[in-house]
């Protein structure tokens, strides 16, 4: 398997991403790279912090710098689910290999992260609505993509077996 991509995984906030993605790399013997975590130690703050005292611009700039000088084989990439909509993120991702999109219902991705205070994207009341309206922003990007899995009745072993059949498939 050497000579084989690597696998990313992107889609909105608390669709498995980064639990799938551990999985995924231990199965695959690829190493497991998570853009969030890359920022967070980079920058010696959580993403909640940078977002309060740099603003979502500032951290959108780590992100774009995050991609560069990534390997080109055989890591599992968790890619933050605003990451792929700006348009050279899209590009970089695609050129190292494989996306696949983890998908959810609102009501499953409100019943994962209702209690997370880290993700400032949802801060405040209304989660439902804010989960709306940000999936509605990013629908155009993330439809794009061809390779889709609904998370909403899968366990992370079931998700994590169907992201390797995925990617074996079309790699």
């Amino acid at each position: 398997m050497s000579d084989k991509k690597n696998l990313i995984l992107s889609g909105f906030m608390g669709t498995g991403k980064s639990s799938v993605g551990k999985s995924v790399s231990e199965v695959l013997g690829f190493e497991f790279v998570d853009t969030d975590n890359l920022i967070e130690n980079r920058c010696g703050k959580t993403i909640a912090k940078i977002f309060s005292e740099d603003g979502e611009k500032y951290f959108r700039e780590l992100e774009k710098e995050t991609l560069i000088g990534l390997p080109e084989h055989k890591i599992v990439i968790a890619a933050g689910g605003g990451i792929i909509i700006d348009q050279d993120n899209y590009n970089r991702l695609s050129g190292l290999g494989l996306i696949i999109i983890l998908t959810a219902s609102v009501e499953s991705i409100c019943r994962r992260i209702r209690n997370d205070k880290s993700r400032p994207l949802l801060s405040g009341e209304n989660l439902n609505e804010k989960v709306r309206e940000l999936l509605s922003q990013r629908r155009h990007v993330y439809d794009r993509i061809s390779y889709k899995i609904n998370t909403d009745r899968l366990s992370v072993a079931d998700t994590c077996d169907a992201v390797i059949r995925m990617y074996r498939k079309n790699t």
